[in-house]
């Protein structure tokens, strides 16, 4: 089964307050509110590009995947790359490093930040 990932990639990218997010990067008070809840119908082309441009992803990002009961997926699959896991936040890692180590945990995090710039 297809669903929206929306609130995973919200809360990977340590957003907390989605529809205030979604109606900064120009979304109306209704389509913010079920965007955030992952309640809405369907996306327009026009909003998934929006939404992939706020939370600086792909469209493929936007939806993660769940084999039906009875159905076996392997690798092999087209919809593997896009199966549902478990999401930790940079923020939820982070509640396990001694404060101590934070400094070289932010600085390894924004090198590979740097790497994937560029």
């Amino acid at each position: 089964m297809l669903k929206y990932n929306v609130k995973n990639l919200m809360r990977l990218r340590g957003i907390s307050e989605p529809c205030a997010f979604l109606k900064m990067h120009g979304f109306a008070k209704g389509t913010a509110t079920r965007i955030a809840r992952e309640k809405m119908l369907g996306l327009s082309p026009r909003q998934v590009e929006q939404l992939c441009v706020a939370l600086k992803c792909t469209p493929s990002d936007l939806y993660c995947w769940t084999p039906e009961k009875g159905e076996t997926a392997t690798e092999n699959h087209p919809l593997w790359k896009l199966r549902e896991r478990a999401v930790m936040s940079v923020a939820d890692v982070g509640k396990g490093i001694p404060a101590e180590k934070m400094g070289e945990f932010l600085e390894k995090v924004k090198k590979m930040e740097e790497e994937m710039k560029g």
